[in-house]
């Protein structure tokens, strides 16, 4: 008789919690995963991606001459490039991502195209090395993640996952010239002063 009681009281507890309206938990940092697509627009040679280049690769203007990040961490996810096709000499292309770290040894991934079939590589930042940490803003922005090479015209895609910056000050961004106040503009994968791999599918960039 005792255990009845008890098993009800439990119940209504049960009941009583059920009918209790708390505000669920949230993440209030804004946080998503992307895909950006790169076009190389002349042959890259083992180009250094750094840490501030990932960090830069979406920026708002706050003026014409001034802009600021949207980005506050970035992880790379995984890296995919596929070479054009040469119709005329069908000669060899060798497309290739090396990663990186101030604290491990480098690791090298590459494909080579044959006639008609582009070479195709994708490749994923090794599990505990550098490159598949989170790069944060103002946390060793020069490190390199990893070198690319490939001929013009191969496409590059590069998956992130971002968080946008929510209360950190504003962390001024790479692009001075040319800006339109408010607009979103898109960078380059090797930064702006490199230039090579240049931001596809239409966005802004200045």
């Amino acid at each position: 008789m005792q255990r009845k009681k008890t098993s009800n009281v439990s119940a209504k507890r049960k009941k009583s919690e059920k009918l209790t309206s708390y505000p669920p938990e949230f993440m209030s940092t804004p946080s998503l995963g992307h895909k950006f697509r790169f076009q190389a627009i002349n042959t890259v040679a083992s180009i250094p991606i750094t840490r501030a280049q990932l960090l830069n690769l979406i920026q708002v203007a706050t003026s014409t001459t001034t802009s600021s990040r949207v980005i506050g961490a970035a992880r790379l996810k995984r890296v995919r490039v596929w070479s054009p096709i040469d119709v005329t000499a069908f000669a060899p292309e060798t497309i290739s991502i090396e990663w990186s770290g101030p604290y491990s040894p480098s690791s090298i991934h590459s494909s080579v195209s044959e006639g008609l079939v582009p070479a195709k590589l994708i490749s994923r930042p090794p599990l505990g090395m550098n490159p598949s940490w989170w790069a944060i803003s103002g946390s060793n922005e020069t490190d390199v993640l990893f070198k690319i090479t490939c001929p013009s015209h191969s496409i590059v895609d590069v998956d992130v996952a971002l968080k946008l910056v929510d209360d950190e000050a504003a962390i001024v961004g790479d692009y001075t010239t040319g800006l339109m106040l408010g607009r979103v503009y898109f960078g380059y994968l090797d930064g702006k002063t490199s230039g090579l791999l240049s931001p596809g599918g239409g966005v802004n960039q200045a």
